[in-house]
């Protein structure tokens, strides 16, 4: 018997895994599985495309009986596929910023941070920068209890990363570069 194409053994699980209902106080099932593709990844033979330690503690309970499902009802091939796609798309913003930050910028947004761990695991740029996660508070309020849990403390080299919320007016707290200055009238109109 054929094996599911990888985007409906996907929906799939999304539909059909009880534990990965979206309810208050926890992250979105895409957070979680996106956290679970990124920890299989690592269970391939190095070298990573992204590797990401904290990845299955992060998606919680859920992780290995989600991680199960997908080691067996997708193909190897399907699986790898997915895994890749996912680090491969969570590690090029990576490497644009490694690439701001040799060019002076000294902050980041992660817009939809859901279960990203990047100012966790990037110590060699998160010194060098301001990291602002953005997302629904309860999936931060479960990632920063998961990292507790964990005892993964917040980064010591990078100011702890801000949850904030879509309540929240946009860019508050952001600050423009030092070297902006404040845009200059028009001299249109002036005699």
């Amino acid at each position: 018997m054929a094996r599911p194409s990888l985007g409906f053994a996907i929906a799939s699980l999304l539909l059909t895994s009880p534990s990965l209902t979206v309810t208050p106080r926890r992250p979105s099932r895409t957070a979680v599985l996106t956290a679970i593709a990124r920890a299989l990844h690592r269970e391939e033979p190095p070298p990573w495309v992204l590797d990401d330690p904290l990845a299955m503690g992060l998606a919680g309970d859920d992780g290995p009986v989600v991680a199960r499902r997908f080691r067996t009802e997708l193909s190897t091939e399907s699986l790898l596929s997915f895994t890749r796609w996912v680090c491969v798309r969570a590690r090029l913003p990576e490497d644009i910023v490694e690439k701001a930050v040799e060019q002076g910028v000294e902050q980041y947004v992660i817009l939809g941070a859901g279960l990203d761990s990047f100012a966790y695991r990037r110590s060699d740029l998160v010194s060098h920068l301001r990291v602002y996660e953005v997302d629904h508070p309860a999936s931060q309020a479960w990632k920063r209890q998961r990292l507790a849990e964990m005892v993964c403390d917040h980064p010591p080299t990078s100011p702890t990363p801000r949850s904030t919320s879509s309540t929240r007016r946009s860019g508050e707290g952001l600050r423009p570069p030092a070297s902006t200055s404040p845009p200059r009238p028009s001299s249109r109109g002036s005699a």
